[in-house]
């Protein structure tokens, strides 16, 4: 190969190589950047829509603590049972109705012992904390409130009414307490 070849080789085909190597790293870095980093499922609060307590206690055993109370709301008087549990250091109270479970609530260590950590979310808009207990909202579901200290989806899913998320720090992206409500016939 001539000199002349060799120079029209480097003039116009190393740039277009070069060219298509940016176009590609940046491709690549630009669907880094849209992906949503995953995030550590705290629980799988589907599998516990009204389920009755045996269902209940093959998941998780006996409970710690059973209370027995009444929910008084607008639409009545409803006596309900509740089992108390903690699992990985976090504190779960299932709200039972005519044995069937009708609401969780999950707390943190933080809020429930006033010691250790909150739990936290990583996505600017918050979408990774339904996403830390299994809930996907679906095609009728919507947000009701963002105030940046609660957060409240209603309706959500087939298996979920509503879901109430609270003390959330959108400095820190941390939160306290979430409840699950899986029957709303029973609650306000």
């Amino acid at each position: 190969m001539n000199k002349s070849k060799k120079i029209l080789l480097i003039v116009f085909v190393v740039p277009i190589l070069l060219g298509l190597v940016v176009a590609i790293s940046s491709k690549l870095m630009s669907n880094d950047k849209n992906t949503i980093d995953k995030v550590n499922v705290i629980v799988d609060t589907t599998q516990f829509s009204r389920i009755t307590t045996e269902e209940l206690k093959s998941i998780l055993g006996e409970p710690e603590l059973v209370e027995e109370w009444t929910n008084t709301t607008q639409k009545g008087n409803f006596n309900f049972t509740s089992f108390e549990y903690n699992v990985n250091g976090n504190h779960y109270s299932f709200n039972i109705y005519e044995d069937s479970v009708v609401s969780l609530i999950v707390e943190p260590p933080k809020y429930y012992d006033l010691e250790g950590d909150v739990f936290h979310y990583t996505q600017k808009n918050k979408k990774d904390i339904l996403q830390q207990f299994n809930i996907e909202l679906g095609s009728n579901g919507k947000k009701k409130t963002d105030t940046g200290f609660a957060l409240i989806y209603s309706p959500v899913n087939e298996k979920i009414g509503k879901v109430d998320i609270q003390f959330i720090d959108t400095d820190n992206k941390t939160f306290e307490w979430i409840k699950v409500i899986y029957n709303l016939n029973y609650f306000d």
